[in-house]
């Protein structure tokens, strides 16, 4: 035996011999100590005592030659393992080291979380987040699988997803400006500007103003500052209103101004869809014909019908459900569209937009659930035949996904929301539901406000698009039987249709 290994031999059979001693005194304390106190068998002592006899007896076990070396190829064995789980062998098609670098970031924090969530949830912190231990196991055990499974995958081949170009963005950007410049001109005359802001949607308005004016106080608290902008069921939305704000100054007609973004999303959206089927010149059609419709540019038609938008104030108010539905739309889409060339970029676009529909408008996260769950049923069947694929770019949406809603859980906005929905369906339910509700009155509910809102110019262009998407299913049948797209866009229509008639609020 060399002079090393009689070294490390006496080192061992010393702090083996001082962690016996050290367990025993562990173990030997906390049993003289157990009459002492109210709770003499606390759960505190019954555990130290318990971990004190096993460091005494795995002391005492180690000291053998045979245990040691077993230890040894057990600690050698252990550390290949970390070592190969931390620095995973490079292989062909993995991503590139900055990426995995981050996954291991967030892996590591989501474990982070779990653990935190486990023993210190009883702990006092100035930090409101730090000590919702549901919300901080949940997104930590969420974080830490997406990105686990994420660092050992291999990248898709790039997809053949044709993009909208920067140019085009631009172009419905501007777009997407003059359509709310002309909506916010007319209103000062006919609309809602004209009068004191007395809708609905004036609640939305002056909590974005608490916050603008809070706005100078993030430098000084700014765990207060993040609570009081992600505590509320609309986060995104107060967000613009508040950027709004900062821009262009504290208005009325300024957070009106937030309907550009979901103008913008939406007019993108159609662009991109219709151009990927019928061209360039067919998707500026689209376009312009989307931004015509009353839900975007109400006034524009009020002024062109020489009517009042007073009576349907609703179509054009602050409230969050047209950007909700703006991302909403995104995210199906997304998915649907790509499905057959889905790739990282589009499950993190679907994501994303995915949870900005939530933090958009959190009470309406069955919606998100069941559209975002239907397009992705979709895509698992067009793609059956290459599960691992659609596992991974699933997760990689989930990252994203769980990224983004997790300050605003922490900060207490699910919390808030699902208490809000559980008031809604129960003691606050007579508030917003039909007494007398039947099938057929839930069911033609919102067709009996077709023709008020989109005249007969807008039921004529519904026939005959109806008629034209009939005309198109038989001859795309004929051509081939991939039809699945528009069956799945119907399919999700008639689900979100349902699920809004059918809920009791």
């Amino acid at each position: 035996m060399t002079e090393k290994q009689k070294n490390r031999v006496f080192l061992l059979k010393t702090g083996s011999l001082l962690t016996l001693v050290l367990g025993l005194f562990l173990a030997a304390y906390t049993a003289i100590r157990l009459g002492h106190g109210p709770f003499p068998f606390s759960e505190a002592k019954i555990v130290k005592i318990i971990l004190g006899i096993c460091v005494a007896v795995t002391s005492w076990f180690v000291r053998s030659q045979k245990t040691q070396q077993l230890v040894n190829r057990m600690v050698r064995g252990f550390l290949r393992m970390v070592r190969g789980f931390l620095f995973p062998v490079r292989h062909d098609g993995s991503y590139p080291r900055s990426l995995r670098g981050l996954l291991s970031f967030f892996m590591f924090t989501g474990i982070c979380m779990v653990l935190w969530a486990m023993f210190a949830s009883s702990a006092r912190w100035d930090a409101q987040f730090l000590r919702r231990s549901h919300e901080m196991a949940l997104g930590g055990a969420a974080l830490a699988l997406t990105s686990g499974i994420l660092r050992y995958g291999r990248k898709v081949p790039g997809g053949t997803a044709d993009w909208p170009k920067p140019l085009e963005v631009l172009s419905m950007f501007g777009l997407a400006l003059a359509v709310i410049a002309t909506d916010i001109y007319f209103s000062g005359k006919v609309g809602l500007l004209s009068y004191p802001p007395y809708y609905d949607g004036v609640g939305y308005m002056l909590e974005a103003k608490k916050a603008f004016l809070q706005l100078g106080l993030w430098k000084q608290h700014p765990v207060a500052f993040a609570n009081m902008m992600f505590e509320n069921r609309y986060p995104v939305w107060q967000a613009l209103m508040v950027l709004n704000f900062e821009l262009f100054g504290d208005g009325e007609w300024q957070a009106y101004a937030v309907r550009f973004w979901p103008i913008f999303v939406i007019l993108l959206t159609v662009f991109w869809v219709v151009s990927r089927h019928i061209g360039r010149a067919g998707a500026w059609g689209a376009a312009i014909f989307t931004a015509l419709l009353p839900t975007l540019s109400l006034n524009l038609q009020v002024v062109a019908a020489k009517q009042h938008s007073t009576t349907y104030w609703y179509l054009a108010d602050l409230r969050p459900d047209l950007l909700f539905a703006a991302f909403l739309f995104s995210a199906v889409v997304l998915l649907v569209e790509n499905a057959r060339s889905l790739d990282e970029r589009t499950a993190l676009f679907s994501g994303t937009c995915a949870a900005l529909a939530i933090l958009t408008k959190s009470s309406a996260i069955a919606a998100v659930l069941l559209a975002w769950g239907i397009a992705g049923i979709y895509v698992l069947i067009v793609n059956r035949r290459d599960l691992r694929k659609v596992l991974f770019m699933t997760t990689w949406a989930l990252l994203v996904f769980t990224v983004l809603l997790l300050p605003w859980a922490l900060a207490g906005g699910a919390e808030l929301t699902f208490r809000y929905v559980k008031d809604v369906l129960t003691t606050d339910l007579p508030l917003y539901s039909n007494q007398h509700a039947t099938w057929k009155s839930e069911t033609t509910y919102y067709w009996n406000f077709f023709i008020p809102h989109m005249g007969l110019l807008g039921l004529t262009f519904l026939i005959a698009g109806l008629a034209l998407l009939c005309v198109f299913l038989v001859k795309k049948w004929r051509v081939e039987t991939n039809v699945g797209r528009l069956v799945i866009y119907l399919v999700m229509g008639v689900a979100l249709y349902g699920l809004v008639s059918g809920t009791l609020a």
